[in-house]
């Protein structure tokens, strides 16, 4: 074999080895996978504060004082006057005592950002003054700065059932007269009967209509236009006593209490 052939070859079994000898190509690195970009979730939006209400003192225009009959007094007061416009309203009264005046704070409120029209209100605004054992005397009371004054009369006499003057001169006229003839009293009875006698109003008390009682004639005649029959009354007057008829005669009445 010649020089050449076996150079060839030699030249051929050393690429052959240097090819087995080489170390493996290292795996094509896999392909970068991009993550998915998050949602992107709305922006919270804050909520608009409230505006806190408005609050405020009622203007008051007069303040009316009423003390019912009875015991105890129960003093009752009445504060007239116009709110600012449509959307105010009352919220509360608060009442404070110092000696013989009372102070009533009457407040209001409205919503701060409402829309209201500009026109006056005009309110009654009427609470029971909390003083059950007020002596009797003159007292003041003050509603948010407007006065008014009111007075208490001393305690007068017990008021006398009707039926009781008519079952006492049933049993003893002469102790009767005794007891109640021309004598002024304060007199309780039921009105059953409201007549006119030569231009003169008279109330009859008793408790039914078969029974004796007493016709009551009214100095003033405007006082039986503040009650009606079936009433129960209070007035004061002078018995006039005598022997009983179909009634006893009781002049110069006042009607005190319908």
């Amino acid at each position: 074999m010649s020089t050449s052939l076996r150079l060839a070859g030699l030249s051929i079994l050393l690429s052959v080895l240097a090819a087995a000898c080489a170390p493996a190509a290292a795996p094509a690195a896999p392909a970068p996978t991009l993550a998915a970009s998050p949602t992107s979730l709305p922006t919270a939006v804050p909520p608009t504060p409230t505006a806190a209400p408005v609050t405020g003192y009622a203007p008051v225009a007069r303040v009316l004082v009423n003390v019912p009959a009875g015991a105890p007094a129960q003093v009752e007061v009445l504060a007239v006057g116009d709110l600012p416009d449509a959307c105010t309203q009352i919220s509360a009264a608060s009442q404070s005592r110092d000696g013989d005046t009372f102070v009533v704070d009457l407040l209001t409120v409205r919503a701060a950002d409402a829309v209201c029209a500009q026109v006056l209100q005009p309110y009654e605004y009427g609470l029971g003054l909390d003083a059950p054992d007020l002596a009797p005397g003159t007292y003041t009371v003050i509603v948010n700065g407007v006065r008014a004054e009111f007075t208490l009369p001393e305690p007068g006499p017990e008021a006398i059932p009707s039926t009781i003057i008519i079952q006492d001169y049933e049993a003893d006229p002469v102790a009767a007269d005794a007891k109640y003839k021309d004598q002024r009293l304060v007199i309780q009875g039921r009105i059953t009967n409201i007549n006119a006698v030569f231009g003169t109003q008279a109330l009859l008390l008793r408790d039914s209509e078969a029974e004796v009682g007493l016709q009551c004639y009214l100095t003033d005649n405007a006082d039986a236009e503040k009650v009606a029959v079936g009433d129960s009354v209070v007035i004061d007057g002078i018995v006039r006593g005598g022997e009983l008829g179909f009634f006893m005669v009781v002049d110069e009445c006042r009607v005190l209490a319908p």
